[in-house]
């Protein structure tokens, strides 16, 4: 990860329960208000033939992160 300021650079790769990495798995970025608990879908991205990922994030110090990942469908 990198920081600068409020914004953050996420990255990674994504497996499958096989240990394969997962090619084309979607990973939805949700911001959840720590005080009231409103969940907000920032967006989505995907893997690459490698599976990895990354985005950069805007960070909000009121709030909290979920990133779910979806499997492609083949």
């Amino acid at each position: 990860m990198i920081q600068n300021k409020n914004e953050i650079l996420i990255s990674g790769v994504i497996y499958n329960p096989d240990g394969s990495k997962s090619i084309g798995a979607a990973i939805e970025v949700i911001q959840v208000n720590a005080k009231n608990s409103e969940r907000i879908t920032l967006g989505y991205t995907f893997t690459d033939e490698f599976g990895a990922y990354g985005f950069l994030l805007k960070v909000n110090s009121f709030s909290i992160y979920e990133f779910n990942v979806y499997s492609p469908i083949n």
